[in-house]
């Protein structure tokens, strides 16, 4: 099975594509995040995300297929936190998963 690791911040976005042994099979790179209060922040972290996410696939030479579990590293983000919450719907739309989970990058 499939991963997905996300680390996504005000100067870009990083995706690693690994297999649930930790065997990273792609890296890809999307654009930058901005607050998901501002009007335009749900669109801009949705495009990085899909960008970020298409890279990992393709630079692994993998079709995209479900995955086991992703997780998400965002800037201002916390888990539980509504923020968190749009930040994992938004995920679920590019990746089916069974698990999503998003929290601050620091992590």
């Amino acid at each position: 099975m499939y991963v997905l690791g996300i680390d996504g911040g005000q100067t870009g976005t990083t995706c690693l594509l690994a297999l649930t042994d930790g065997s990273i099979l792609g890296r890809g790179m999307g654009g930058h995040l901005i607050h998901l209060a501002h009007p335009q922040g749900s669109a801009v972290m949705r495009a990085a995300f899909a960008q970020a996410i298409g890279a990992a696939w393709a630079d692994a030479g993998v079709a995209p297929q479900p995955c086991a579990a992703v997780y998400l590293g965002l800037t201002g983000v916390e888990e539980g936190a509504p923020e968190g919450a749009a930040a994992e719907k938004l995920a679920g739309e590019l990746v089916q998963a069974p698990i999503i989970q998003a929290n601050n990058d620091a992590t």
